[in-house]
């Protein structure tokens, strides 16, 4: 048990740690396997990053996740949601995808990166389904 705990101490001390290297004035959401960094301006959410541990993801942590992340908006009153998806990555694709099954749209492609939104009222998941 007082090993399980050490190691949950150390998972949470570096998703903190991580997340304090790339602080730039945006919050964080943070959650059991990973957090979501954003910022909200005017009934709109920017999604800078969301990071999932590693051994979890391709698991149902992300999904639970993002489900929690919607209820959150929608308690906030958010009406638009967006963010950026890098190219490049062996990854792209099934980010893509990801957000795609949480109700997000490619709206713009530029040469390194694409960018995704959505009304939250659209959004697959949570309370707003």
């Amino acid at each position: 048990m007082e090993q399980e705990l050490l190691l949950s101490n150390l998972k949470a001390f570096n998703l903190i740690r991580r997340a304090a290297l790339e602080y730039n004035n945006e919050e964080y959401k943070f959650y059991n396997g990973g957090f979501i960094k954003y910022s909200i301006k005017d009934k709109t959410i920017f999604i800078a990053d969301i990071y999932i541990e590693p051994e979890l993801r391709g698991t149902p942590v992300s999904s639970i996740i993002l489900s929690e992340f919607n209820d959150f908006i929608v308690d906030q009153g958010i009406f638009f949601i967006y963010g950026y998806v890098m190219k490049g990555s062996s990854k792209f694709n099934k980010r893509i995808k990801t957000f795609k099954s949480w109700g997000l749209n490619v709206i713009e492609e530029y040469d390194t990166h694409v960018m995704v939104s959505a009304l939250v009222s659209k959004l697959k998941g949570g309370s707003s389904e």
